[in-house]
């Protein structure tokens, strides 16, 4: 499959979870992947031909300068697909328990740090008259009771909608719901976590078709998203949950 052949794509939290099924779903779709994380990539991923790694902490304004900077310079500007994968939770917190820094933590990992990405890289993407953005928001993205407070505000600010679109630039939030649960502990403050904070997840596999939704089919949206297939689709925010949203 080579849907994005040479298509340059920025990926945020690609050493796990989401991010790193994502590198492998678009490496193998032919593009040209330029990762970022916290974390070191996994050797699986680090002796890719066509992937790049840039250590970056997307809370940190130098880091993303650094990222952006090392991204377009080695691909001589072009910027074809943002993919904002890198997030926290808030383990559930509520708005009476969450202290300032656990707080301030998500916000600036799961909204600050991909808007400051956008708007860096949105002038390349104009300027090409072309460009994918998908955030990684969450079903707590579309309502306001499955996960705490600081992720839920967060995670509603990711759909930015279609402002650009007559500049030819799209912009995406895809919203995954029902996980399969991941496996790096919250307490690990320093790496980064994609997590579907929904709590009594084992109890409401109930009414997800066929289960939890695996990482691969969430990559395999996002490719869908990044390439050329998906140009009718804008401004949207998509549930990527077997319906459990509606449930």
């Amino acid at each position: 499959m080579a849907m994005l052949k040479d298509k340059v794509v920025l990926i945020t939290g690609c050493s796990s979870e989401i991010g790193l099924s994502t590198v492998h779903a678009y490496s193998s779709a032919g593009a040209k992947v330029f990762g970022c994380d916290i974390q070191q990539p996994p050797a699986e991923i680090s002796t890719f031909p066509n992937f790049l790694f840039h250590s970056c902490d997307v809370s940190k304004q130098a880091d993303i300068d650094a990222t952006v900077e090392a991204c377009l310079r080695f691909f001589d500007g072009r910027i074809d697909v943002l993919l904002n994968v890198a997030g926290v939770s808030d383990q559930l917190g509520s708005v009476d328990t969450l202290d300032d820094s656990q707080y301030n933590r998500v916000v600036d990992i799961d909204l600050t740090g991909p808007i400051k990405l956008m708007r860096a890289m949105i002038p390349y993407m104009r300027k090409q008259k072309s460009g994918s953005i998908v955030n990684v928001s969450s079903k707590t993205g579309l309502g306001g009771a499955s996960g705490g407070v600081a992720y839920t505000a967060a995670k509603h600010g990711l759909n930015v909608a279609w402002r650009y679109h007559r500049k030819g630039v799209r912009c995406i939030a895809i919203c995954p719901g029902g996980m399969r649960k991941i496996h790096q502990p919250f307490s690990q403050a320093h790496a980064y976590e994609q997590t579907e904070t929904t709590g009594s997840l084992d109890q409401k596999n109930g009414p997800i078709a066929n289960g939890p939704i695996g990482l691969e089919e969430i990559a395999n949206v996002l490719v869908f998203l990044g390439s050329d297939l998906s140009s009718a689709i804008n401004g949207v925010a998509l549930p990527v949950d077997k319906a459990w949203s509606y449930v």
